[in-house]
């Protein structure tokens, strides 16, 4: 249950973050003015937000890449 629930929840939390990221900054963070301090910290979060989306496509692709090269390995002979 453990990896094949993963596999699945993976692309759903990055496409939750996704549009939570996008929706955030089209109504929220354009009405704050530029020299508020929460714009800072506004984008300070959306930086982290971004970090964390990076870092599931590069372990998903990661992933891919190492069950590639895996599943290519040729099986060695058996000695008679």
């Amino acid at each position: 249950m453990g990896a094949d629930f993963r596999d699945r929840l993976e692309p759903a939390v990055l496409a939750l973050l996704i549009i939570a990221d996008l929706t955030i900054g089209a109504l929220v963070r354009v009405h704050i003015p530029n020299d508020a301090p929460r714009k800072i910290e506004g984008l300070r979060v959306h930086r982290v937000a971004d970090d964390e989306m990076n870092a599931l496509r590069l372990e998903e692709r990661l992933t891919v890449v190492m069950l590639r090269a895996i599943n290519s390995v040729p099986a060695i002979p058996s000695c008679p």
